[in-house]
C-alpha cells in the first residue's frame, strides 16, 4: 500500500470511528438512557466496523468510470449496511424480537453512512483539484 492509500485508509479509519461513536452515542441515549453501560465487545465492535469498511473502501481510490462509482457506491453501502447490521445482531446492538431496535439501527446507518460518504467525497475531490493543479504547473513548464 503506497503512502497516499495508507493516508487515506487511515482518514477513512478515523472518520468512520467517529461517526460511529458520536451516532451510536445517540441510538444508545435513546433506547437506553444515560444509565446504560457498555462492555469491550462495544469498543471492539465499532474498531471492526470501521476496519472493514475503511478496507472495503480502497478500490474506490481506483479510477473509476462515472458508471462504475455509482455502481461501486450501491455496492459498498450494501455491503456496510450487511456489515454494520451483522455485527449489531451478533454483540447485541439490536434485536429481531425488538423491530424499533432494528429500524433505529437503519436510520443510525443511513445518517453515518450519508456523513461519511460526504466528506469522503469532499476529500477525494480537493485531491483532484490539488492533482489538477500541479498537473497545468508541470504543462507550464
Amino acid at each position: 500500500m503506497n503512502k497516499s492509500k495508507l493516508n487515506f485508509f487511515i482518514e477513512m479509519f478515523s472518520k468512520l470511528t467517529t461517526a460511529i461513536l458520536l451516532c451510536s452515542s445517540v441510538y444508545i441515549f435513546c433506547f437506553n438512557g444515560f444509565d446504560a453501560t457498555l462492555g469491550v465487545a462495544y469498543i471492539w465492535g465499532v474498531l471492526g466496523i470501521s476496519l472493514l469498511l475503511s478496507v472495503a473502501y480502497l478500490p474506490f481510490l481506483n479510477e473509476l468510470s462515472k458508471k462504475a462509482y455509482i455502481i461501486w457506491t450501491i455496492v459498498y453501502a450494501l455491503f456496510a449496511n450487511i456489515v454494520v447490521m451483522g455485527v449489531a445482531l451478533l454483540l447485541g446492538w439490536v434485536s429481531v424480537k425488538v423491530p424499533s431496535s432494528i429500524i433505529g439501527m437503519e436510520i443510525v446507518f443511513i445518517v453515518v453512512y450519508a456523513v461519511v460518504w460526504f466528506f469522503m467525497w469532499l476529500s477525494l475531490k480537493r485531491s483532484a483539484q490539488v492533482l489538477n493543479e500541479k498537473l497545468k504547473e508541470v504543462q507550464k513548464v
